[in-house]
């Protein structure tokens, strides 16, 4: 009998009892030879198993226990008791059990004379200690190893001792004397020659991480590369994981946040294909950081929750504090300041009873920051100075920065102004020469909110600039999905506000407007500008199964949502879980093959933001309006080409109103259109003064301070700001006429779009005509869709054959895509706005996978043109999908529609486009019949009514996009 097989049948035994039976009977045949080999194989096992499963590894140990009581051999007894204790320790983190462990074993070795034995659980007890004993101490003790080591010319286990002393000195933020350990390790396994090389991984994996704590980010990229490939050259796959991990996280400390997610989405995958439960959960805790600074709040609360249930399935160690700590400061951004002390104290419990000098100031740089948000700013105040001196003590620059950052925070509430400054010089100072930008970004900020304050205005502006290139910096190492929540917070709006008044004040127009394009609507545009691909679909081998389940999810939810819509299903609080479930797993699977593909990052030439100057693109008809928020009031740039007596510069008018005075208004709008939802046909005119009432009131506010400039220009270009985005400016009432009376309108998310609205479609215009009644709900669709379709050459796709794989196939080939559907906005979700077809939801998600070339698709459905306002005035949801897809304008809706007024504007919209019509003027002339009650005598007379020229009936649709000709 070998003692492999030996291990398998002792290990596979179904009790202890029946391990000792087996163990009785089959020692005695054994000779000392083989029982040697039999410890030592029982050891492997217990080590093997430790990686996969703490509980196995238990079990494996107290299988070592009972061989040992059976030889009744103290060197095999205290083998055990190191077995235990490692599993304890490493496994359940119980270390003051794995010490009692430790220590039985010491006693042994020291009763037996045996100093080497005592030595090499030295080299493992350290660890446990850590958490127990004072730093010196343990310190003291594995000096003590080291020298008897040495003496006994073990000098493998003499490296070993040093990298596993060198995680001490990490864990208690002692990097540059881990740092040392390491290089003193390296140097010992790389005299052993080939016998220490596979060590060298672990060694420079400790070093990249030792490095990245010093803020010495390219210094630890080059130690954790090659960590990298020791590991894939000698096939180590658990250190492969460890490598990217410690790599990722080196590049989140340089705000490289896409290459971060990616290398530690690598390393996960690792540690799931080898069932390592204990890494992945490390690895998703070191994930939340990254996440933090995306802004990604509810993902950083998913992956904690999802880390407490790992731990709890698994039986693995307790819960780490760090996840609690990540949580409060999720939930204080979210503003559950409550629940965020309440994750926040739990952590403190346990880090408390720990031993570690960083670990206890994390805590307190955590608690001063939950402290300011609170608005306790001197408390917060007291709590960070504390942490500058912790973190300087512990040599760790970039954590020593935040602490200055949030002390400066608070003392410039607090009015101490020169603190503040030299706190904030001193953040950089640390910061800038690491290149950490997210740093960089805030220290720059606070100096010109400083500068300003005093009236400083060129060295505010010069602070604001470089905050900005941070910023972009940062931006441009993010995947365009994570931007939107990125640019959310307070800081980066206010950067750009504060960048715009001071280019008002020094009277330099295009230069502010430079600004406010610098970070609008950037996503969408790089998905224009550099077509950037983000569909569902596999760019390399290991993609494929990402993609497959991406579909599997999709079926699945369709499902759900077909049977609810179409056969009655019921819309219980568990099926509207079930698919929030589902859509949140589609989304975070998206996400993963995003960061996966986003190539377009290591490019540095879209590393620059180009902006452009809209006069250039602007023919001697066209007006260009451009609305900014700046201090709670709207201010609007006008730009029109400079040509002969309309020549100009480019002027900006600041408007008296104030957001909440315009919010007001168009919540008082919205309920107007939904009292003419509702209201019976003899109702809804007595409800057009309201209506005419709350648009004239819009006018006055945001256009007839400009109205002698608009004058002698027939074609207006609209970019909104925030909520205006939910304004139709074309149904804006001056008290006698609407403004399509005078104007054509499209809308544009930002002028740099303007370049791309240019890019002309070639080839011959076909129609694909879609159309779904949602059993008979919309009996006009499928009529409208009919009628639009003889003016060119068309493919119909009605009720049942109107399905996605229909609509796929087809899409592509169609310079007109017309889709009359029902249409749903999801305000929470707006990947999952859509349009209902045949077999479920047609989502933005949906959208994203289509190849179009259309150069106008019409969402003729309810609320298409609904948008989340994400930060930097993203555009979220079906507009952003299908321009991405390659639409070159939209028709699409601000609120939901009515089925026979839609069909009327659709064929007369359709009819004016076939007679060679500019899109803007085809949907003017056909908001104006309608809004008039003229231009319909040759419909159907049951087809217009005169309650249509209610605004809810013919305003909702707007063109986004290219206005010119198909």
């Amino acid at each position: 009998m070998n003692p492999e097989s030996i291990v398998q049948t002792l290990l596979s035994a179904s009790s202890e009892a029946a391990q000792r039976h087996y163990l009785l009977s089959t020692l005695p045949k054994l000779d000392e030879i083989t029982i040697a080999q039999l410890a030592q194989s029982l050891k492997e096992n217990t080590i093997r198993l430790l990686r996969v499963s703490a509980q196995q590894a238990l079990d494996c140990a107290a299988s070592v226990a009972l061989f040992a009581s059976i030889t009744n051999q103290p060197h095999h007894i205290g083998l055990g008791l190191r077995l235990q204790a490692m599993v304890y320790t490493l496994g359940f983190g119980r270390h003051h059990e794995a010490l009692g462990y430790y220590d039985e074993a010491m006693a042994i070795f020291q009763q037996l004379d045996d100093v080497e034995s005592q030595a090499l659980l030295q080299v493992t007890r350290i660890w446990a200690a850590s958490h127990v004993e004072q730093y010196d101490k343990v310190v003291a003790d594995a000096e003590w190893a080291k020298n008897t080591l040495a003496s006994q010319e073990r000098w493998r286990d003499v490296a070993t001792l040093h990298n596993n002393l060198a995680i001490i000195h990490n864990r208690f933020g002692h990097f540059q004397s881990a740092l040392d350990a390491l290089n003193v390790s390296r140097a010992a396994y790389i005299a052993l020659g080939q016998k220490g090389e596979p060590f060298l991984t672990n060694v420079e994996n400790n070093r990249a991480f030792a490095l990245y704590a010093l803020g010495e980010y390219r210094q630890s990229i080059a130690a954790g590369e090659k960590a990298l490939a020791l590991a894939q050259q000698n096939q180590q796959t658990a250190l492969t994981a460890r490598a990217k991990q410690n790599l990722g996280l080196t590049y989140y400390g340089l705000g490289h946040y896409n290459h971060a997610l990616k290398l530690f989405d690598e390393a996960r995958t690792i540690w799931q294909s080898d069932n390592r439960i204990q890494e992945i959960i490390q690895l998703d805790l070191t994930v939340t950081y990254c996440l933090l600074q995306l802004r990604r709040f509810r993902d950083v609360l998913t992956r904690c929750a999802n880390v407490r249930e790992l731990i709890t399935q698994h039986g693995l160690l307790p819960e780490t504090p760090f996840s609690l700590l990540n949580e409060a400061r999720a939930l204080s951004a979210l503003g559950h300041h409550n629940q965020a002390i309440d994750a926040f104290e739990a952590a403190r419990q346990i880090i408390q009873t720990e031993n570690s000098p960083w670990d206890l100031a994390q805590l307190d740089l955590v608690e001063a920051t939950l402290l300011f948000l609170r608005g306790d700013f001197a408390a917060s105040y007291r709590q960070s100075v504390a942490c500058i001196d912790k973190f300087e003590q512990l040599e760790s620059p970039l954590d020593e920065a935040a602490a200055c950052l949030l002390v400066a925070r608070s003392a410039i509430l607090l009015l101490e102004t020169e603190d503040a400054r030299s706190l904030l010089d001193r953040a950089l100072t640390l910061a800038k020469p690491h290149k950490a930008y997210v740093l960089i970004f805030e220290g720059h900020f606070l100096l010109g909110c400083l500068a300003q304050r005093h009236g400083q205005t060129n060295s505010a502006l010069d602070h604001y600039k470089a905050s900005l290139a941070a910023l972009e910096q940062l931006q441009s190492h993010t995947m365009i999905e994570h931007r939107p929540d990125f640019l959310a917070d307070a800081d980066k709006q206010e950067l750009i506000e504060a960048l715009v008044k001071l280019s008002f004040e020094a009277n330099q127009v295009s230069q502010a407007l430079d600004f406010v394009e610098r970070t609008k609507s950037r996503a969408l545009l790089s998905l224009l500008s550099y077509r950037v691909d983000v569909p569902v679909q596999p760019r390399v081998g290991s993609d494929q199964l990402m993609v497959n389940e991406l579909n599997q999810l999709r079926r699945k939810r369709n499902a759900l949502y077909r049977q609810q819509l179409f056969e009655n299903g019921p819309r219980t609080p568990e099926t509207l879980t079930q698919l929030s479930e589902l859509e949140q797993e589609q989304t975070q699977l998206w996400h993963r093959l995003l960061i996966h593909n986003a190539e377009y990052l290591t490019d540095a030439s879209l590393d620059q933001v180009e902006t452009v100057d809209p006069t250039e693109y602007l023919d001697a008809n066209t007006m260009l309006l451009e609305f900014f928020i700046l201090e709670d009031r709207f201010v609007v740039f006008v730009a029109n080409r400079p040509d002969g007596e309309k020549a100009s510069e480019m002027r900006v008018h600041h408007l008296e109103v104030t957001v909440g005075e315009v919010d007001r208004r168009l919540r008082a709008l919205k309920l107007n259109m939904q009292v003419v939802a509702r209201s019976k046909p003899d109702q809804i005119l007595s409800h057009l003064p309201n209506a005419q009432s709350t648009l004239f009131q819009l006018y006055q506010m945001l256009l007839a301070p400009i109205k002698l400039i608009l004058k002698g220009f027939s074609r207006l270009i609209i970019v909104p700001h925030g909520r205006l985005h939910y304004l139709p400016f074309h149904a804006l009432f001056d008290g006698e006429k609407y403004l399509i009376d005078s104007h054509t309108i499209s809308y544009l998310p930002a002028s740099s779009f303007l370049p791309l609205c240019r890019r002309p479609k070639t080839g011959e215009i076909r129609l694909l005509s879609v159309a779904h009644s949602l059993n008979g709900h919309l009996p006009y669709a499928v009529d409208e869709a009919k009628s639009i379709a003889p003016h060119w050459p068309h493919t119909l796709l009605l009720e049942d054959e109107a399905s996605l794989i229909n609509l796929q196939h087809h899409a592509g080939d169609h310079r007109l895509l017309h889709l009359a559907t029902h249409g749903e906005f999801r305000s929470d979700n707006p990947l999952f706005s859509g349009l209902t077809l045949a077999d479920g939801l047609l989502t933005t998600l949906d959208v994203f996978n289509l190849s179009l070339q259309a150069s106008l698709v019409t969402l003729s459905a309810c609320n298409t043109g609904r948008h989340v306002i994400g930060g930097g005035d993203e555009l979220l949801g079906l507009t952003r999908a299908f321009l991405s897809a390659g639409a070159s304008s939209l028709i699409i809706s601000h609120w939901a529609v009515e089925d026979v007024s839609t069909a009327c504007l659709m064929q007369f919209l359709y009819a004016q486009l076939a007679a060679g019509s500019r899109k803007d003027a085809a949907l003017q002339q056909a908001q104006r019949n309608l809004s008039r009650g003229t231009g319909f005598e040759h419909l159907p007379a049951s087809l217009w009514e005169p309650y249509h020229t209610h605004p809810y009936f013919w305003a909702p649709f707007y063109l986004l996009g290219h206005p010119g000709r198909l």
